[in-house]
């Protein structure tokens, strides 16, 4: 085999979902936050913590539109790969190409609309 699965060494402090937040909701936040920051590994941490690629922020907004506003390619990439859609509107009705062409990213723009 060409990879070869290793697992991940646990990296979170203990007790590192607070109290009255779901998992859910905690690593799908740290998905976003990690987008972001361009962390490729903390963006593959938290999906495989169980981050939801459909889960949306205050603004409506999901990782796919953080990655696009922030002009992260290989983050677009990443989340195509693993399920994410980009046809997802905001709460102010923009799709991640949208915001991706605002901010004048054009290589995820045209990635966004292969």
């Amino acid at each position: 085999a060409k990879y070869t699965w290793r697992g991940f060494i646990e990296m979170d402090e203990p007790g590192v979902v607070p109290a009255g937040v779901t998992p859910v909701d905690f690593y799908s936040k740290r998905l976003v936050e990690a987008v972001e920051n361009d962390d490729m590994e903390g963006a593959l941490q938290a999906l495989v913590k169980g981050a939801d690629l459909k889960w949306r922020d205050e603004e409506g907004r999901t990782a796919m539109h953080a990655a696009a506003s922030h002009g992260r390619g290989a983050m677009v990439a990443f989340l195509f790969q693993n399920g994410a859609e980009a046809s997802v509107r905001d709460a102010r009705n923009l799709l991640p190409v949208d915001l991706a062409r605002a901010h004048d990213h054009q290589e995820v723009v045209r990635y966004l609309l292969k």
